[in-house]
């Protein structure tokens, strides 16, 4: 009933709560032809979703205690505000055949089966100390059988894959001003980069580079998402509240004392 007329100011305060997934497009649809295609009317709208606001905006803000911390276009915001970017990478599982090569290049019993209190021997005689203290060194009692042992050819493939994926970590830690794992199961391993001066574009050179050097099966170079930066900005309205309840204490406790 408000679009009827095509009115010159549309005023929209979280319009797709509560609605499901194909209404919430159909709406989408409606207030993007009346704002961006027939260019009638100016929609203003409040929301929680970031996909949305991402959809349907041309410029954006985010309000933090009543005040604007930032205006602009989505690009701009993710330029100005953004931590980093986030580096996904699928490493080619490495194969039996790969596994025997590397067990024979340091003459293990390929057909024998490592026990749990040998994982740390094992490694070691493979000149692979670095997975030792790494998580990924727990997980590894998921791939244990249900006898407690797990065979020498598994074990040299999980050694090749993590090793893989530690390099990657070096690699792009030294190239970056600071490198985390988000993420990582099986093969899959994903990680938070912070830019510094370098372009989004560098980065995906430099992945093209290092795939050269590690089998990747596919990857991926993402910017800092709109819902990662307004969480960030609601982290901050928390502080300030946790703050503030503190002042309140204390200043409860000092007029109790005077009294």
């Amino acid at each position: 009933m408000a679009m009827i007329g095509n009115p010159p100011i549309i005023l929209l305060d979280e319009p797709s709560t509560g609605m499901d997934p194909q209404a919430k497009r159909f709406m989408w649809t409606v207030i993007s032809k009346m704002s961006t295609l027939r260019k009638k009317s100016t929609v203003v709208l409040t929301t929680h979703s970031m996909e949305e606001a991402e959809a349907l905006c041309t410029k954006m803000g985010i309000m933090v205690n009543g005040r604007f911390r930032c205006y602009g276009s989505s690009q701009d915001i993710k330029d100005k505000f953004g931590t980093g970017y986030e580096v996904e990478i699928k490493i080619t599982w490495p194969t039996e055949i790969e596994a025997q090569e590397l067990g024979k290049s340091y003459e293990l019993d390929m057909d024998s089966r490592i026990e749990l209190d040998s994982l740390e021997t094992s490694l070691r005689s493979m000149r692979m100390d670095s997975l030792i203290d790494t998580p990924q060194y727990e997980d590894l009692e998921f791939n244990v059988d249900r006898d407690g042992s797990i065979s020498m050819v598994a074990l040299c493939q999980w050694a090749l894959l993590e090793n893989s994926g530690l390099q990657v970590y070096e690699a792009l830690d030294k190239n970056a001003s600071g490198c985390k794992v988000l993420e990582h199961y099986n093969n899959f391993f994903k990680f938070r980069i912070e830019r510094g001066n370098k372009s989004i574009g560098f980065f995906f050179g430099f992945v093209e580079k290092l795939r050269r050097r590690i089998n990747f099966e596919e990857y991926g170079v993402s910017q800092t998402t709109l819902e990662q930066i307004f969480n960030s900005f609601a982290l901050e309205q928390n502080l300030d509240d946790e703050g503030k309840k503190r002042r309140l204490t204390v200043g409860r406790s000092t007029i109790s004392k005077k009294n």
